[in-house]
């Protein structure tokens, strides 16, 4: 068993912490800053490490959910169908969460951080409470074309709806400018 890491950088102290305590039962796992050397090229060596890894695991804070890179790992676990576990190491309101993490099996390892890690390395090595594996792609093959004025547009909250959607697996969107002038 190898277990990827996905973490938000400044969430390395924890994301250490994790790897000793799975280590220290037997479970290898791959994080970045012990695997890749400073002349690596960082992203080809996570994309390496995600596809060659049994497992994967999120390491879930406000930090990773806005990480590009962490959310790029979780979801590339989920569509090379590896199990995929979600570990909350900082508090995260729920509306927050990116649409498919709201439904996932989490370990809180905020309010009890041994008890929960006990969870983990169980369902790790029994192969339990990973979050569901992402649809096949020709399910979600959906098109949503959007309508907007851009020239009144609050391109906050149009950024915002966009994420939205890609959160929720749509990636192929079409904007329409419809302006009124």
């Amino acid at each position: 068993m190898r277990v990827f890491v996905s973490y938000a950088t400044r969430d390395n102290p924890t994301a250490e912490r994790i790897c000793q305590y799975l280590s220290a039962a037997g479970i290898r796992c791959w994080l970045d800053n012990f695997e890749v050397t400073p002349e690596a090229d960082w992203l080809k060596e996570a994309a390496a490490a995600v596809r060659e890894s049994s497992h994967g695991l999120f390491l879930l804070s406000p930090a990773a959910i806005k990480s590009p890179s962490a959310m790029k790992e979780y979801r590339s676990m989920l569509a090379l169908d590896k199990p995929t576990y979600v570990a909350l190491i900082e508090p995260v309101e729920r509306d927050e969460l990116p649409y498919d993490l709201r439904t996932a099996q989490i370990y809180n390892l905020v309010e009890d951080f041994e008890s929960e890690m006990e969870k983990l390395k169980a369902g790790l090595s029994e192969g339990e409470g990973a979050v569901a594996t992402a649809a096949p792609s020709e399910a979600r093959d959906i098109t949503i074309t959007l309508q907007a004025n851009l020239t009144d547009l609050d391109t906050d909250k149009f950024i915002d709806l966009i994420a939205r959607l890609v959160d929720a697996g749509i990636t192929d969107i079409k904007v329409v400018n419809v302006s009124t002038g």
